[in-house]
């Protein structure tokens, strides 16, 4: 699996195509940034996912840095988020 940005501890579902997803980041994640989700070493390459929040300590914020906690608002394909997902990758590699 590509290098992990964001490792979720928990998937809580929003609506049917939008999850919040609870964890620390190991990359800097930004408003926007396309990401895919993995399963134990297994990337689910069928789907990507746009981040659209984030937030940490109670508030929203346009970034989260490396090292944080936080949580993310993802939206995606209908077919849904695995409850299993516990790391997010980038899509497209970051400059």
């Amino acid at each position: 699996m590509e290098k992990v940005a964001f490792a979720v501890d928990e998937v809580i579902v929003l609506e049917c195509s939008r999850w919040m997803l609870d964890g620390r980041a190991y990359e800097d994640i930004k408003v926007g940034d396309v990401v895919m989700a993995g399963i134990n070493d297994e990337l689910l390459v069928e789907n990507t996912y746009v981040v659209i929040a984030i937030s940490t300590y109670r508030k929203n914020v346009p970034e989260l840095s490396r090292g944080v906690t936080g949580s993310l608002t993802v939206i995606g394909e209908k077919d849904g988020l695995p409850q299993e997902v516990n790391a997010l990758v980038f899509a497209t590699e970051k400059s």
